[in-house]
């Protein structure tokens, strides 16, 4: 059974190679002998190209080989995927017929038709191969058998993403645990195989027959060696081994796995991408870049908005107020004055028919031009394009004390939009709860950020500047 697993998974991945490949040339033939039928290249010139390409896509796919057949691949990450390819090949393909010294039309600019047309049908086919690898695994094809070891609520976790959905190709075998515990927490309704002696007894059959093609063990530390019977076991019989880091051991913690240098590893509360350098220094320049490109389109309206503001009520034109930003720092935000001065601007949040706003300034609310000038507190530092929207001050004194991870939400800096905002957590928070899922929603965002994520959110961000939220008033 584990050859014939191996087998498919192969057979995925060269059916998945071969497809890139037809698929550019494909692509490559109809823009040179349809769309381009009158380039000057000789025979040689286009054995050149088709050669050059076939490094380039070699090449790539040897540097960003598909993930299409692992069996929890997001859409985000195929996205990125995909795009580090499709850069490599043209990259790759590029420098080599620059150094041909091709003849007639310039090969670069055919290539960059060639490369955006392929990022295109690429992605598409592989959201269908993933579609497809679903349904597939769905109806019990290209499966993988798991049983668990220990009766730890990390299973229970673990069981809900692997086995919870079937397009991931999981078939559940069992799980081992002592007797007085076969019916512990979501278990009850799941296949008990019996306890750690069955399964050691069974582990040291005479039997060479695999158990499972994974196994997921939640054990205490203090049971060693049954741990380190199972992975020696999983070891001699090519079965991929997963050690669960308890949750229930000492602590109610859900920890994450995080490298502490390049050789020890330790467990944080939080997995968090905007930790790496790298990845902050992304953000930041996208942050600058994207709200200098803004500030500079949308600067030739602020005297407008400026005068209709002065013409609706007295007082100035930017409303200043005191929030709480990255690491609990205050910090001044800046917006476009949407109410009449009043006592309360730093006590009670907008509510729907709000007195305080004037007319002008509901409809900037609900189209979001209020917020406009906090392009400058990014451009300062205070502020991110994407993040978890900062609160008043006296709301992060107040919530703080009521929802225990609430200041969780400032290990990143706030934002103009955010993950919450475009997701229905917009504008006026009525109850606890409603705060408590907005700040979910902020710390799923910090635990998942990625550039493409914030492309995403900046995206429903601007389509809702055209269909309006509810929630924004």
């Amino acid at each position: 059974m584990k050859k014939i697993l191996v087998e498919s998974s192969g057979l995925i991945k060269w059916t998945v190679l071969v497809g890139d490949i037809a698929l550019f040339y494909i692509i490559t033939a109809i823009y040179l002998f349809l769309i381009f039928p009158d380039i000057s290249w000789s025979l040689v010139d286009r054995q050149l190209f088709y050669v050059s390409a076939l490094v380039g896509l070699m090449i790539a796919q040897y540097v960003y080989p598909s993930i299409i057949h692992r069996r929890i691949v997001s859409p985000g990450k195929i996205l990125h995927r995909v795009t580090e390819l499709v850069v490599t090949v043209f990259v790759v393909t590029y420098l080599m017929i620059r150094l041909l010294h091709f003849d007639g039309l310039d090969g670069g600019i055919i290539l960059v038709f060639i490369s955006g047309t392929y990022w295109i049908f690429l992605l598409t086919l592989r959201y269908v191969e993933r579609d497809v690898l679903g349904y597939l695994r769905k109806k019990g094809r290209n499966t993988r058998s798991v049983i668990f070891v220990g009766t730890d609520p990390a299973l229970d976790i673990v069981f809900s993403r692997l086995i919870g959905d079937p397009s991931t190709g999981y078939r559940f075998g069992g799980y081992y645990a002592p007797e007085d515990n076969k019916k512990y927490l979501n278990r009850n309704s799941l296949s008990y195989l019996g306890t750690y002696e069955a399964l050691n007894q069974k582990l040291d059959s005479e039997s060479q027959s695999a158990v499972a093609d994974e196994i997921y063990c939640s054990l205490p530390r203090s049971c060693y060696d049954e741990i380190t019977h199972v992975a020696q076991y999983c070891d001699d019989h090519f079965i991929r081994f997963f050690y669960v880091p308890m949750l229930a051991e000492g602590f109610d913690l859900n920890l994450r796995p995080e490298m502490l240098g390049d050789e020890m590893l330790v467990f944080s509360t939080y997995n968090m991408p905007l930790s790496l350098s790298g990845n902050r220094f992304l953000k930041r320049t996208f942050d600058i870049v994207f709200s200098l490109i803004s500030l500079i389109l949308t600067l030739p309206f602020y005297p407008v908005i400026a005068l209709i503001i002065k013409l609706s009520s007295r007082g100035p034109v930017f409303f200043r107020q005191r929030r709480t930003g990255i690491n609990g720092k205050e910090f001044t935000i800046l917006k476009f004055r949407s109410m009449c001065i009043n006592s309360e601007a730093d006590q009670l949040q907008a509510t729907k028919n709000d007195p305080r706003k004037f007319v002008f300034g509901n409809f900037m609310r609900k189209t979001n031009i209020d917020e406009l000038p906090q392009f400058i507190n990014v451009i300062k530092g205070d502020m991110s394009v994407v993040g978890p929207r900062p609160h008043m001050l006296k709301h992060t004194q107040l919530y703080s004390s009521l929802i225990r991870k609430y200041m969780v939400r400032h290990f990143v800096k706030p934002g103009i939009t955010g993950w919450a905002q475009v997701s229905g957590f917009r504008g006026e928070t009525k109850n606890l709860e409603l705060m408590k899922k907005r700040v979910k929603y902020d710390i799923w965002y910090m635990e998942h950020w990625s550039i493409e994520l914030d492309f995403h959110i900046i995206f429903r961000t601007f389509k809702s500047v055209f269909i309006h939220d509810k929630h924004a008033y």
